[in-house]
């Protein structure tokens, strides 16, 4: 069985919209939202039932939008695949990882510039200090500070 992931990612990466594909998609994400909403009424037993609640709440507003997404796709107001940038939810490394991949163009950008606040900034949480002075073209000085 495929992920939500792939079966939308198979839809975007089509050269053509195709509505009959397109609905076949919809369907296999709602049968996984079904999926998941069987398994979560299962764990209802335990104690962390705002939890839950949440993620019900979640899919079955998923589960709406699908059919919304569907109903459009049948009265053809929808003709091409979109797709933007989603809410991204993930492990707390892997969304510093994340944060830091941009954050690191950023700082490389500003430093070959020659500038250091930004860099400092970040610096100052592990207790360090970035310099140019008298340093090589392409290169920076990190000082230590006082603990």
């Amino acid at each position: 069985m495929k992920t939500i992931k792939e079966t939308y990612t198979n839809i975007v990466l089509e050269a053509r919209f195709n509505i009959t594909k397109e609905m076949k998609a919809v369907r296999a994400i709602d049968k996984h939202l079904e999926n998941a909403y069987k398994g979560m009424n299962k764990l209802y037993s335990q104690k962390n039932t705002r939890a839950l609640i949440e993620v019900n709440d979640g899919i079955v507003e998923a589960r709406r939008g699908l059919e919304k997404y569907e109903a459009n796709l049948k009265d053809g107001s929808v003709t091409e695949a979109k797709l933007e940038e989603a809410p991204y939810v993930a492990s707390d490394t892997a969304i510093l990882d994340s944060i830091w991949t941009e954050v690191k163009k950023v700082l490389e950008k500003e430093l070959k510039k020659g500038k250091t606040e930004l860099t400092n900034i970040v610096a100052r949480i592990g207790k360090y200090k970035i310099t140019k002075d008298a340093q090589q073209k392409g290169k920076s000085f990190r000082v230590d500070l006082k603990r």
